[in-house]
């Protein structure tokens, strides 16, 4: 790695600073993509370690700041750990694969150990405690702030004449029935969408994380090895994995009764479906790399098919079609693969025929 000038660390500990004073803004917004952790990577890539590990205590110290025990796990497991990994790899210029292996099995511990610790320290799910920590807020609001809440919730519906802040629409009991019936909702809501969404966060986060750093660096000519996006493909064991998260989807879709069945549907399918994707990304890529179509109308098509794909909330997009067929019937493919295995077999078993006497 290359030395980074003094001036060069302290503008990376800015933006540290100003990292930990949008961490109101960029811990929520963690359930779709962990944005601390990325950049706290492109920290260590654009301006060293040093200021990267300035940020990442200033943020783990805002985080829990803001949200107290939880925000510091948040921040220890979901941030650090991930970017501390990646760093790591960074650092030791391991190669592209191993890297984005490392960042996506990092970003999936770092997950998993955050919700159980925060289990079994609060005592309940992620999704309870976010409905008890709004109610918290709530309740210390004046009541029109609690009407409004409820307006947008779609409780009640708000006078043409305004409303007062201070005092709101409605009477205590009501206001208090009605809270409870929108946080009930809120709640069963969260429960059946959380679990995905962390699911399509955990991955896109560390791809993300895989991906963006190393093209930092291999751009500064850092002697670190990187794949562009017509080099993606899932290998035999991912591909496998990925069918099979997809047959269990529909598994529980179709013949599971049980109260997980739905949010086991949405964390399967979206592995899935965000695997498929990558893989599709690839395979297109590659199709436009072939017709000689420069690097700037590759990534516009890339970006707008990955788009499109976002619009399919459940099922399988488009793009992961084609990820699919890639992944199965390219020429890296499983079936490829699979011949490739037996060819090799085959001449394995006649050169040791020719051999005997």
């Amino acid at each position: 790695m290359k030395h980074y000038s003094l001036g060069r660390t302290v503008a990376g500990c800015a933006i540290g600073v100003g990292m930990a004073l949008c961490m109101p803004f960029l811990l929520p917004l963690s359930v779709v993509i962990v944005v601390p952790a990325l950049l706290l990577l492109a920290l260590f890539a654009a301006f060293g370690p040093v200021s990267a590990a300035v940020s990442a205590v200033l943020c783990v110290a805002s985080a829990g700041s803001l949200f107290g025990a939880v925000g510091i796990y948040a921040g220890l497991f979901v941030m650090v750990l991930p970017a501390a990994v990646g760093c790591v790899l960074l650092w030791r210029k391991a190669g592209y694969a191993l890297r984005m292996k490392g960042a996506l099995i990092a970003q999936a511990v770092g997950l998993a150990a955050f919700l159980g610790i925060t289990t079994l320290t609060v005592g309940m799910s992620l999704a309870d405690a976010f409905t008890q920590f709004v109610y918290g807020q709530i309740s210390a609001m004046p009541a029109g702030f609690a009407d409004y809440y409820l307006a947008m919730m779609g409780a009640i519906q708000l006078p043409e004449t305004g409303i007062d802040l201070l005092h709101g629409v409605l009477s205590a009991q009501e206001r208090a029935e009605l809270m409870e019936q929108a946080l009930a909702t809120q709640n069963n809501v969260l429960k059946l969408g959380l679990p995905g969404m962390l699911a399509s966060s955990c991955l896109y986060t560390g791809i993300l994380c895989g991906h963006v750093p190393s093209r930092m660096l291999a751009r500064r000519g850092a002697g670190l090895e990187h794949w562009g996006v017509h080099k993606w493909h899932l290998g035999r064991d991912a591909t496998i994995f990925a069918i099979l998260c997809f047959v269990t989807s529909l598994y529980f879709l179709v013949f599971s009764r049980s109260s997980a069945a739905a949010p086991a549907y949405i964390v399967f399918d979206t592995i899935a479906n965000i695997a498929f994707t990558m893989q599709g990304m690839g395979a297109v890529d590659r199709m436009c790399l072939k017709s000689g179509q420069s690097r700037t109308k590759r990534a516009w098509i890339l970006v707008g098919l990955f788009a499109l794909s976002q619009l399919t909330q459940f099922g399988i997009s488009v793009l992961a079609l084609v990820g699919i067929a890639s992944a199965v019937w390219g020429s890296q493919g499983l079936l490829a693969q699979h011949r490739q295995r037996r060819r090799e077999r085959r001449n394995d078993d006649n050169n040791h025929d020719e051999g005997e006497f």
